[in-house]
């Protein structure tokens, strides 16, 4: 309730969220499938932590992540431009 209700509350403070969840946490991986279905229209990055969570795969993640979002922002009129 904690991560959906935050996503929703937070919606037009941010311009993406990341979406850290311990590995097997039921609570979470139940917030990941309900966070695509909101109404608010903010991209989500679902990053599963564990011991086996790789500093490069995830740094890549993030990248892609980030790129997205330059590139959502740059599509809409009247929005701030990333520099």
């Amino acid at each position: 309730m904690e991560s959906v209700g935050e996503k929703v509350r937070r919606a037009g403070d941010y311009d993406g969220i990341i979406h850290l969840a311990p590995l097997t946490c039921m609570p979470e991986i139940i917030a990941q499938n309900i966070m695509p279905f909101t109404r608010e229209n903010i991209p989500v990055l679902t990053i599963v932590c564990d011991e086996l969570m790789g500093k490069a795969g995830m740094l890549t993640r993030v990248e892609a992540f980030v790129d997205l979002l330059k590139r959502r922002c740059n599509q809409r009129p009247g929005d701030r431009l990333w520099r």
